[in-house]
């Protein structure tokens, strides 16, 4: 637009003092629109980048506070199981034969393998990221299962051998069927 009415002046020149004023105010509403839409548009993009910069940074420092206090929450927990075990470990020491504690026992088991997932609280992060790692270390297969059962009745049928395994991927994955069957088994007929 300036520029036509440039060469339109040169070319005629009562243009100028007839439509000189006019076209300048539209020349300038159409400059000051563009203008302003450029300006609005910089400051819309620039208020986002701020909002979405600031959000990331909300939502970091509340995942960070949420992982601690799950690890101080984690922390507790199993120390107070551990306190509860020892607590009903020291009563079953002490207490004569003829009194009937197996819903004790099976207490103070499961206990101990509440303090088990909290001790592999980190892992299940990892395998939940899908970023777990698999170590496999030699463990005697009679022992692993007689933990992961104690507590609950079941009937093992387990070699005493030594096998190469995660066991703490193995302890979640058989201890979540445990679990399963319990809840979900046939109550009159287990087999």
């Amino acid at each position: 637009i300036p520029i036509a009415f440039s060469v339109a002046t040169l070319a005629v020149p009562e243009l100028l003092q007839r439509d000189f004023w006019s076209t300048l105010v539209i020349d300038v509403m159409v400059w000051g629109y563009l203008f302003g839409n450029l300006l609005m548009t910089t400051l819309n993009r620039r208020r986002s980048f701020l909002l979405e910069y600031c959000f990331q940074t909300a939502l970091e420092t509340a995942v960070a506070a949420s992982r601690q206090a799950d690890s101080i929450l984690n922390h507790t927990l199993k120390n107070t199981m551990g306190d509860a075990a020892g607590n009903i470990e020291m009563f079953l020491d002490e207490v004569d034969s003829s009194t009937d504690v197996v819903y004790l026992r099976q207490s103070w088991a499961s206990l101990r393998r509440g303090m088990r997932a909290c001790q592999h609280r980190q892992a299940y992060l990892h395998l939940a990221a899908q970023k777990y790692k698999i170590s496999l270390h030699p463990v005697a297969l009679l022992e692993f299962a007689t933990e992961l059962t104690s507590g609950r009745q079941v009937r093992l049928n387990v070699p005493n051998v030594t096998v190469l395994l995660d066991p703490t991927l193995c302890g979640l994955i058989f201890d979540n069927v445990l679990n399963n069957a319990f809840k979900h088994g046939h109550s009159v007929n287990p087999n």
